[in-house]
């Protein structure tokens, strides 16, 4: 499983315990400005495949949601994805490029999506007490939309 998304560019905002993977937990994933020129510029992805075939991988499964709303992939359904970075000039789509690369690996491709919370959305906004789970259904409508394009 290769987990690559906004926690990558996760922001210091000088907590203690920010990091990369506690970044969302601690409001410190990166705001418009930073997201917008994130441009990914030495981004491999078929470097990513090939060293899974490298070990004999018969599949691979990349993470292209997971809770922070960010999408790999350019989605029409909210403005939080790939499509607004720099990436390839803003038109860029991690998941098909892993999907290709994938395919001349000779390696299967898989994708995470998170059904259960989006950080993005609207119903996932509010702060929820310690050790609570936001509730999910309002995001449920939005899943079919997303998940069709992977």
């Amino acid at each position: 499983m290769i987990t690559f998304n906004l926690q990558t560019a996760c922001e210091p905002c000088g907590h203690p315990n920010a990091t990369a993977q506690r970044c969302q937990a601690f409001g410190c994933l990166p705001v418009w400005p930073r997201l917008q020129s994130w441009a990914l510029k030495d981004l491999n992805v078929s470097a990513w495949l090939a060293a899974s075939a490298s070990f004999g991988a018969r599949y691979a499964v990349l993470v292209a949601d997971h809770m922070s709303g960010f999408t790999l992939w350019p989605t029409k359904v909210h403005p939080v994805s790939i499509a607004s970075t720099a990436f390839r000039g803003g038109r860029g789509d991690v998941v098909a490029e892993f999907r290709a690369a994938a395919a001349i690996q000779g390696i299967a491709a898989g994708f995470f999506y998170s059904v259960r919370f989006n950080a993005k959305h609207p119903a996932h906004q509010k702060p929820t007490p310690p050790k609570s789970k936001p509730e999910p259904k309002p995001y449920h409508p939005l899943n079919p939309n997303q998940t069709d394009p992977l």
